[in-house]
């Protein structure tokens, strides 16, 4: 024998569906869980800058070759692209001299494209800058590079395609007004942005061959692209995620930092004003049922609103006449049902929005029949109908209340994982570890430290634990320098010329042995320790280049530095960028080991610093270089 447990709510949302009778102006949006009741688009061929722009960058800016450096075609007042390498602190000018670099695109791989817009030519570079072809082009508007070999570009109307050797191969089956920008995904089809005459927005996609494929959904985008990292751009600059930022947070199109906003958001699509949903009539299994409580999991911008109105009847094909609604409190988004007995339930939801904003319901639940604390009370406050139905729905309002309370209980443990607390609470979450997160941590770096908290704890005060604990807080791994005894004494191991000799007269003040004026007064210790004590309890800290690119950046990362340590030793804090003489220098940590740019006649070939080889009938060795260049003429 089973005994099945008769259902007490009902659930609508994209999962186990809305059940949806009439729908006029609104319509469900979105793909899969995330969809949600919205206002219908004014235009329904048209896609938002807001769903599309994101996963794609704008035609000046591009992925370098080896994917880790960025190239910014600079446009109007620039005659050469401008690349920042890896490592760097700021986008400096690369490659061959144009006369206008209005667009650029590269394949990550092996090739780069730049658009010349006075000469009307796309001209074509390998990876290191060196020409390859000239493809002439009248006005090239938007660039891309496929790995199958091929350079896409917009010009005019239309999208053409050549070869890297310059040869055409014909265009993309469609016209555009005008061309945003470009991509090709993973699987080799051409994804186009365009506007159309009247500024809206066009998404379109195309095979390698060039024909068009059917209308291209924007909820594809993040299956087939990886992020760009940027989280908004325009005409003027563009802005990236804080954690993808490579030189500042915004940036113009020359290179430099530039205020956020002056950089516009995306727009977003134009809805309807108004809109109204019915649903079916949703069955309590029992007749005259008291419905309950009707909860919407819903968002409600500032100007816009979102009304609720439910209605019983015996029957599911009964019509509701129109005084047999009973309407919610405006803006109520949880309510007890008002509407008498009945075994169906319909909902109706009006949507008024106001110009892209819109209410976005995400899930409604609908709780059957009506049980509350009433029932706990003796009879006879039940006995007469209206007083029954008063001190039930009087004590619906407490009994929200202690479930709201049941819930927070049950969700309380969750608060207290590093991985499942909501970032609002993390900073609480330190509180209880003495953990004092700086206010320009993200989440994800606020996790990492709760997480590793307890090897933090055990590990403190250690060289192992501080560089941990730096390496969280800017994500990349410090060296951490901690000098020897530099010095030795004759008649013990020392090496000639790699060893310092401690003089007894001068370390300190001695009498009978150290000369006025050039010995130190020291009236405490032990003065045979002082060699050691002079290199003792100091270490010093060297960061990576672009791991603090302001000077609060490096501020922060100093008094951390200085709150981790122990307060007996003295910490030098040194942050990366080229090359300290007279001091030790870390490769790969303050130091950037790079090639010269490829020599060329006439101008930056210079004597004694380009390598001249023997040629075949010369019997000697060739030109010796004067001034070494590190990884050419020498090697480690």
């Amino acid at each position: 024998m089973m005994c099945q447990r008769q259902a007490t709510f009902r659930l609508l949302d994209a999962r186990v569906g809305w059940d949806l009778d009439t729908s006029e102006g609104a319509q469900p949006d979105g793909t899969g869980d995330d969809a949600c009741l919205v206002l219908a688009p004014t235009h329904p061929d048209e896609v938002s800058e807001e769903d599309v722009l994101p996963w794609f960058l704008p035609p000046w800016l591009a992925r370098g070759p080896r994917g880790c450096e960025w190239l910014l075609a600079p446009g109007a007042g620039q005659r050469r692209l401008l690349r920042r390498e890896p490592g760097g602190s700021a986008f400096e000018p690369w490659g061959p001299e144009l006369c206008r670099v209005d667009a650029v695109a590269s394949d990550c791989y092996r090739w780069i494209a730049l658009a010349d817009g006075v000469t009307g030519e796309v001209q074509l570079l390998d990876a290191v800058g060196r020409p390859a072809a000239r493809i002439p082009v009248s006005a090239p508007e938007a660039l891309a590079l496929t790995r199958g070999g091929e350079v896409l570009v917009a010009a005019g109307h239309r999208v053409w395609r050549f070869g890297v050797g310059g040869e055409p191969r014909g265009r993309l089956g469609a016209m555009f007004h005008r061309v945003v920008s470009m991509r090709v995904d993973r699987q080799g089809r051409i994804w186009v942005v365009s506007r159309d005459a009247a500024g809206r927005l066009r998404l379109a996609r195309f095979q390698r061959t060039g024909a068009r494929l059917r209308r291209a959904d924007p909820a594809l985008l993040p299956q087939v692209f990886p992020p760009t990292g940027v989280r908004v751009w325009s005409a003027t600059g563009v802005c990236w995620s804080p954690k993808d930022a490579p030189v500042a947070p915004c940036i113009g199109r020359d290179g430099r930092p530039l205020d956020e906003e002056a950089v516009a958001p995306f727009g977003r699509r134009e809805r309807e004003r108004g809109g109204t949903l019915v649903t079916g009539a949703l069955d309590s299994g029992e007749p005259r049922t008291l419905w309950h409580r009707v909860r919407l999991d819903a968002d409600v911008p500032p100007g816009t609103q979102l009304l609720a109105a439910v209605a019983t009847v015996d029957a599911p094909t009964e019509p509701v006449p129109e005084d047999g609604w009973f309407a919610a409190p405006p803006g109520a988004l949880d309510f007890l049902c008002t509407a008498p007995p009945g075994r169906y339930l319909k909902l109706k939801l009006e949507l008024r929005g106001e110009d892209d904003l819109t209410p976005r319901v995400r899930q409604v639940r609908l709780d059957f029949p009506r049980v509350t604390s009433a029932d706990l009370l003796p009879a006879v406050y039940l006995e007469a109908p209206r007083a029954a139905d008063f001190t039930r729905r009087f004590l619906a309002m407490f009994d929200a209340e202690l479930e709201r309370m049941d819930t927070a209980i049950q969700g309380f443990p969750a608060l207290l994982s590093a991985d499942r607390a909501p970032p609002e609470v993390l900073s609480w979450l330190g509180g209880f570890l003495g953990l004092a997160f700086d206010a320009s941590w993200d989440a994800e770096r606020q996790r990492a430290f709760l997480r590793e908290a307890p090897a933090l704890f055990r590990a403190r005060g250690t060289p192992q634990g501080l560089r941990r604990a730096l390496t969280l807080a800017c994500g990349a791994e410090p060296a951490l320098l901690e000098p020897g005894n530099p010095f030795g004494a004759v008649g013990r191991t020392c090496v000639v010329g790699a060893t310092r000799l401690h003089g007894r007269n001068r370390g300190r003040l001695r009498l009978d042995r150290s000369t006025l004026g050039q010995s130190t007064l020291r009236s405490f210790g032990n003065p045979d320790a002082d060699p050691l004590r002079e290199a003792a309890y100091r270490f010093t800290i060297l960061f990576p280049p672009g791991v603090a690119r302001t000077g609060p950046e490096r501020q922060r990362l100093e008094a951390l530095v200085q709150a981790l340590k122990p307060a007996h030793t003295v910490a030098l804090v040194r942050f990366g960028g080229g090359f300290v003489v007279g001091t030790s220098s870390a490769v790969g940590i303050d130091t950037a080991l790079l090639p010269p740019p490829a020599p060329v006649l006439g101008t930056t070939t210079r004597l004694s610093a380009t390598v001249l080889g023997p040629s075949p009938q010369a019997r000697s060795m060739g030109l010796r270089v004067d001034a070494p260049i590190v990884g050419v003429t020498t090697s480690f």
